[in-house]
C-alpha cells in the first residue's frame, strides 16, 4: 500500500500518468526495466480505459489471442466458474474483436500474437513482443527455469508455466468436448472466430 500511494502521489492526475506510475513502480521494486499487466480481465474495462485516456501516450498493447475452443477447455479445468458456457464465448468475441479494432492500425505500441503461433515458433513470435517492448530478445527467455518463481507448485492451473512451450494444448478441445458444446461456442464466438484466422 505504501509504494502505491507513494507511486500514485508523485504522479499527475491523469489516468495514463497514474498507470505508468503504477508499472513504473513494480519495475522498479522487482529489479525490472519495464513492467505490465496480463489479467484478460482488462478487456472488460477496456472502453472505461479508453474513455477516460489510460490507454493513451506510451501505452504497449501486446494483444494474445487464443481459440475460444481451447479457452473453454482450460477454464473448464480451473474450476472457476460454473455457467462460462452461457456467456464466456460472446464476451470472448467481443472483447478482442474491440481491442483489435481500437489499435490495430497503431504497429509502434500494439502487437497481435494467436497463442497456437506462439506454441509453434516460440523464439520468432517472443522476438516480435520483445521488438514492440523495446527489449533484446535472448533464446535465455524460452527456458522453464528462468520464469517467475510465484506460480510454482500452486497447482494443476500453473503447471504448464514451467514446462518448455509446445503444442500439446493447441486443438485439445477436439478430443475433450462434444460436438453440441463446440457448435454453441462457434455459433457465440464465429466473427472473433474467423477475424483471427480460426476454423
Amino acid at each position: 500500500p505504501r509504494l502505491v500511494a507513494e507511486a500514485l502521489g508523485s504522479a499527475d492526475y491523469h489516468p495514463q500518468a497514474m498507470l505508468a506510475a503504477l508499472y513504473q513502480g513494480v519495475a522498479r521494486a522487482a529489479g525490472a526495466q519495464q513492467a505490465g499487466d496480463k489479467s484478460p480481465n482488462d478487456l472488460n474495462f477496456l472502453r472505461m480505459l479508453g474513455k477516460v485516456g489510460g490507454l493513451s501516450g506510451r501505452s504497449v498493447i501486446l494483444h494474445i489471442v487464443r481459440d475460444i475452443r481451447d479457452v473453454m477447455v482450460s477454464l473448464e479445468k480451473t474450476g472457476w466458474a460454473t455457467d462460462l458456457d452461457l456467456y464466456f464465448p460472446r464476451s470472448w468475441c467481443a472483447h478482442n474483436l474491440y481491442l483489435h479494432a481500437l489499435f490495430a492500425g497503431e504497429q509502434s505500441r500494439y502487437l497481435l500474437i494467436r497463442y497456437e503461433d506462439l506454441t509453434r515458433n516460440p523464439a520468432e513470435e517472443l522476438a516480435r513482443a520483445c521488438r514492440l517492448l523495446g527489449v533484446e530478445f535472448t533464446p535465455a527467455m524460452l527456458l522453464p527455469e528462468n520464469r517467475h518463481e510465484r506460480y510454482r507448485g500452486q497447482g494443476e492451473v500453473h503447471a504448464n508455466l514451467y514446462q518448455p512451450i509446445g503444442t500439446a494444448s493447441v486443438g485439445r478441445y477436439r478430443a475433450l468436448l462434444d460436438p453440441q458444446r463446440i457448435a454453441g461456442y462457434e455459433s457465440q464466438a464465429r466473427e472473433a472466430l474467423t477475424a483471427f484466422g480460426y476454423d
